[in-house]
Protein backbone atom coordinates (compact mmCIF):
# COMPACT_ATOMS: atom_id res chain seq x y z
CA UNK A 1 0.00 0.00 0.00
CA UNK A 2 1.31 3.32 -0.98
CA UNK A 3 1.07 7.11 0.84
CA UNK A 4 2.81 9.99 0.73
CA UNK A 5 3.54 11.57 4.24
CA UNK A 6 3.74 15.46 4.59
CA UNK A 7 6.49 17.18 6.38
CA UNK A 8 7.58 20.60 6.80
CA UNK A 9 8.85 21.29 3.54
CA UNK A 10 9.42 17.73 1.86
CA UNK A 11 7.16 15.26 1.07
CA UNK A 12 7.79 11.18 0.86
CA UNK A 13 6.52 8.54 -0.95
CA UNK A 14 6.21 5.58 0.71
CA UNK A 15 5.27 1.79 -0.13
CA UNK A 16 4.12 0.54 -3.46
CA UNK A 17 0.86 2.59 -5.03
CA UNK A 18 -1.75 0.94 -6.49
CA UNK A 19 -3.92 2.67 -9.22
CA UNK A 20 -6.40 3.94 -6.78
CA UNK A 21 -3.87 4.65 -4.41
CA UNK A 22 -2.14 7.08 -6.92
CA UNK A 23 -5.12 9.14 -7.64
CA UNK A 24 -5.35 9.74 -3.87
CA UNK A 25 -1.50 10.93 -3.81
CA UNK A 26 -1.95 12.91 -6.72
CA UNK A 27 -4.71 14.48 -4.57
CA UNK A 28 -2.85 14.53 -1.61
CA UNK A 29 0.25 16.46 -3.42
CA UNK A 30 -1.51 18.71 -5.49
CA UNK A 31 -3.26 20.16 -2.28
CA UNK A 32 0.17 20.19 0.06
CA UNK A 33 1.65 22.19 -3.35
CA UNK A 34 -1.09 25.17 -3.24
CA UNK A 35 -0.19 24.86 0.55
CA UNK A 36 3.25 25.80 0.19
CA UNK A 37 2.74 27.87 -3.28
CA UNK A 38 5.95 29.48 -3.85
CA UNK A 39 8.64 27.25 -1.81
CA UNK A 40 11.31 24.87 -2.23
CA UNK A 41 10.25 21.36 -1.55
CA UNK A 42 11.89 17.88 -1.73
CA UNK A 43 10.06 14.66 -2.57
CA UNK A 44 11.75 12.03 -0.93
CA UNK A 45 11.78 8.59 -2.96
CA UNK A 46 14.06 6.67 -0.20
CA UNK A 47 11.12 4.56 1.03
CA UNK A 48 8.74 4.16 -2.97
CA UNK A 49 8.74 0.39 -3.20
CA UNK A 50 7.80 0.56 -7.04
CA UNK A 51 10.17 1.80 -9.45
CA UNK A 52 7.58 0.99 -11.81
CA UNK A 53 5.76 3.68 -14.77
CA UNK A 54 3.15 4.59 -12.21
CA UNK A 55 5.95 5.55 -10.06
CA UNK A 56 7.40 7.98 -12.80
CA UNK A 57 3.90 9.35 -13.70
CA UNK A 58 3.28 9.98 -10.13
CA UNK A 59 6.58 12.23 -10.35
CA UNK A 60 5.60 13.75 -13.27
CA UNK A 61 2.27 15.09 -12.50
CA UNK A 62 4.16 16.42 -8.92
CA UNK A 63 6.42 18.04 -11.50
CA UNK A 64 3.75 19.89 -13.48
CA UNK A 65 1.68 20.66 -10.43
CA UNK A 66 4.79 22.24 -8.40
CA UNK A 67 4.91 24.51 -11.53
CA UNK A 68 1.28 25.18 -11.52
CA UNK A 69 2.11 26.58 -8.19
CA UNK A 70 5.37 28.52 -8.76
CA UNK A 71 7.30 25.59 -6.25
CA UNK A 72 10.58 24.55 -6.69
CA UNK A 73 11.27 21.06 -6.10
CA UNK A 74 13.91 18.88 -5.45
CA UNK A 75 14.04 14.41 -5.55
CA UNK A 76 16.00 12.88 -3.64
CA UNK A 77 16.63 9.14 -2.55
CA UNK A 78 15.57 7.83 -6.31
CA UNK A 79 16.60 3.86 -6.88
CA UNK A 80 18.59 3.45 -10.16
CA UNK A 81 16.21 0.68 -10.84
CA UNK A 82 13.61 4.13 -10.90
CA UNK A 83 16.22 6.00 -12.36
CA UNK A 84 17.52 3.71 -15.48
CA UNK A 85 13.52 3.84 -16.07
CA UNK A 86 13.55 6.69 -16.40
CA UNK A 87 16.80 7.20 -18.45
CA UNK A 88 15.39 4.78 -20.75
CA UNK A 89 12.18 6.64 -21.04
CA UNK A 90 13.78 9.60 -21.99
CA UNK A 91 12.38 11.50 -19.26
CA UNK A 92 14.86 11.65 -16.43
CA UNK A 93 15.88 15.46 -17.42
CA UNK A 94 12.88 16.54 -16.75
CA UNK A 95 12.90 15.45 -13.10
CA UNK A 96 15.29 17.62 -10.23
CA UNK A 97 16.81 14.65 -9.49
CA UNK A 98 19.04 15.58 -6.54
CA UNK A 99 20.82 12.12 -6.16
CA UNK A 100 20.30 8.19 -7.54
CA UNK A 101 21.31 5.71 -5.49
Amino acid sequence: MGSVRLESASFSLIGRFSELELLKARKELESALAAHAGKSLTINLSELESGGSQALSLLLCAMRMAQKHACSLQMQGMSRGLFDMARVGGVEALLPIHTAE
